[in-house]
C-alpha cells in the first residue's frame, strides 16, 4: 500500500513510496503491539521525525555484504519484525544511521518496510476489518501524538489529500488523448484555485466556484473501493459502481495476467 507520511509543517503526503500495512504485520506478528505501546509511552522522549515503523527480513544476504551494522541488523530481523527504535537500540546506532542502513538493504531486497498507510486509517475507522485493528489504531494514535493532531483530524486531511490524487489520476486516463492536466500549481494561478474549489472538503471562495461533471459513471474494484471512491465519484460530478466481488477483481487479475520478461546479456 501507500506510505502515509506527516510533515513538520503538517502537510500530509501519500505514497509514492510502496509499504505493508501495520494492520496487517500486527494480524501477522500480534506481538508488535506491545512494541508500539512501548514506544507511545516514550513519544515525547523520540525525535519527531520517527514514525511508528517496522522492517522484515524478505531476502538472502548476497555474498561479500558484510557491513556489520547490516549484519547485526539482519541478525535480529531474522528473530521477526522489529522497530527503528529495537534496531537503533540493538545495533547501538543513532536513528538516523539505522534509518539509512535500511534505506540501503530495502534496496537490495533484503527487508521490507511495514508502516501507516490508508489501509490502517480504514481498519482504525471500522471502515475495512481484514487484519488487526488494533495496531493500525495504536499506530496512528502515536503519529496523531507526535504531531498534536486529532485522529478525526489526521483522517480528514488523508481523505482531502486521496480524493485530490484520485480524482486528478482519473481524469489523466479520461482527457490523456486530448489535454495534459495542469497539476503544478506553481506556474498556473487559475490552476491552482480550480483544482482546491474542485477537491477541497473546504470552501475556498465566495466570489467563484468550479464543478466537473464526468458522463460516465466510475465503477471501483480492489477492497477498499467502496470507502475511497464514492465521495472522489462526487467531486467529479457523477456516481460510483462498486460490485458485489469488487474486493478480489484485483486477485483475479493478477492469477489469469500474464507477465513477460525479457533481458539481454553482453
Amino acid at each position: 500500500d501507500s506510505q502515509v507520511s506527516l510533515y513538520y509543517d503538517g502537510n500530509l503526503r501519500v505514497g509514492p513510496k510502496r509499504i505493508i500495512p501495520i494492520a496487517f504485520l500486527g494480524a501477522e506478528h500480534p506481538e508488535i503491539e506491545a512494541e508500539l505501546e512501548r514506544i507511545r509511552a516514550r513519544r515525547d522522549h523520540l525525535p519527531l521525525h520517527i514514525a511508528p515503523d517496522f522492517w522484515v527480513a524478505s531476502g538472502k544476504n548476497p555474498e561479500g555484504d558484510e557491513e556489520r551494522a547490516g549484519r547485526r541488523i539482519r541478525d535480529l530481523l531474522g528473530k521477526g519484525p522489529r522497530s527503528l527504535l529495537q534496531l537503533s537500540e540493538a545495533a547501538d546506532l543513532g536513528m538516523t544511521d539505522v534509518r539509512r542502513e535500511m534505506d540501503r538493504l530495502e534496496k537490495k531486497g533484503l527487508v521490507q518496510h511495514c508502516g501507516i498507510t490508508p489501509t490502517d486509517f480504514l481498519h482504525a475507522k471500522g471502515t475495512f476489518a481484514a487484519w488487526n485493528r488494533e495496531t493500525a489504531l495504536l499506530a496512528l494514535q502515536i503519529l496523531c501524538d507526535r504531531h498534536r493532531i486529532s485522529l478525526p483530524a489526521l483522517s480528514e486531511k488523508l481523505a482531502e489529500v486521496m480524493e485530490r490524487k484520485m480524482g486528478l489520476q482519473i481524469l489523466d486516463l479520461v482527457l490523456a488523448e486530448q489535454v495534459r492536466l495542469h497539476r503544478d500549481q506553481d506556474g498556473c494561478d487559475v490552476c491552482s484555485v480550480f483544482w482546491d474549489q474542485c477537491f477541497s472538503r473546504e470552501k475556498r471562495s465566495d466570489h467563484v466556484q468550479f464543478h466537473i461533471s464526468l458522463k460516465n459513471r466510475l465503477v471501483g474494484i480492489g477492497a477498499p473501493a467502496h470507502a475511497f471512491l464514492p465521495p472522489v465519484a462526487q467531486k467529479l460530478g457523477t456516481s460510483v459502481i462498486v460490485p458485489f466481488h469488487a474486493g478480489v477483481a484485483n486477485a483475479i487479475g493478477a492469477i489469469t495476467g500474464a507477465v513477460a520478461i525479457t533481458d539481454e546479456a553482453l
